[in-house]
């Protein structure tokens, strides 16, 4: 597992039931490296556990970075497309295209929890 992504809510949730022993500074590199980002983490098990706004309430997403992926549509990677000159206007217009969606080569390394409360 590489990283635990959830709502702010609960991630405020979990980090309220650690210890007052426990200790905030990085351990693993994963975490270093998302601390001088300006992400906020704590761990669970040695995972960075990080919350986004656009996460969905009640859910935990458990994400293994060497098997989640964005695929890319090979001619629809930020290609440009024939520009389009108006004749009333002194401009030109130019469509930029992307297609692509995330995949994974084993879901079992992926894990979601749903109706988790805080």
């Amino acid at each position: 597992m590489s990283i635990i992504v959830t709502t702010q809510t609960l991630y405020e949730k979990y980090n309220s039931l650690l210890t007052a022993t426990y200790s905030m500074s990085p351990s693993s590199s994963e975490s270093k490296r998302l601390g001088d980002g300006g992400f906020a983490t704590v761990e669970f098990e040695g995972v960075p556990v990080v919350f986004d706004e656009s996460a969905t309430s009640t859910y935990m997403y458990f994400i293994n970075k060497d098997n989640f992926k964005l695929g890319v549509h090979q001619d629809a990677n930020f290609a440009r497309r024939k520009k389009a000159e108006p004749a009333d206007q002194h401009i030109h217009v130019e469509h930029i295209v992307f297609m692509g969606q995330t995949v994974t080569d084993r879901r079992k390394s992926l894990g979601l929890l749903s109706g988790k409360t805080a």
